[in-house]
């Protein structure tokens, strides 16, 4: 999703703000563990802060469905996140600053990478029972289960 920032950068306003419904395609779900991403609602806006730079900032809405680390059945994990960024139209200022090219900015890379970066190490789904997670010479350990064996012991 690109963001026209023609205005901005002639210094005509001050601030363009956005407000937007993104779509990911399966070419995005690729070597992540999401299952299924619903679309995401977005809303934000960058502000000219200095000379050269300026700030973004967007509100992501939605949900992901993973799968739970246990049974692998689909969890729905709610999306909220906030995000701030600085931005700069100068090649020469430090690299912290992402950088704007030509007169407009493709958020929909940075909003991605914010999602990669809330998605749970470890989900369990809500309501699983776990005592019936038992093969033939395997039982998944509960921490009372060690507990006891060490209490034993």
């Amino acid at each position: 999703m690109n963001i026209d920032l023609t205005r901005l950068l002639n210094s005509y306003v001050d601030e363009v703000n956005f407000e937007n419904i993104i779509e990911f395609d399966e070419e995005y779900l690729k070597n992540t563990d999401i299952k299924k991403i619903n679309a995401i609602e977005i809303c934000g806006s960058i502000k000219k802060t200095m000379d050269e730079v300026y700030s973004l900032y967007i509100n992501v809405v939605g949900n992901m469905v993973l799968p739970c680390s246990i049974s692998l059945e689909d969890v729905n994990i709610p999306i909220n996140i906030n995000i701030s960024e600085i931005l700069t139209d100068n090649p020469d200022l430090d690299e912290e600053y992402l950088k704007i090219n030509g007169k407009s900015i493709d958020i929909k890379p940075i909003i991605w990478q914010n999602i990669l970066m809330e998605i749970p190490i470890k989900i369990i789904k809500e309501g699983l029972n776990r005592n019936n997670f038992n093969g033939n010479g395997w039982k998944l350990l509960t921490e009372e289960d060690i507990n006891s064996n060490k209490e034993a012991e």
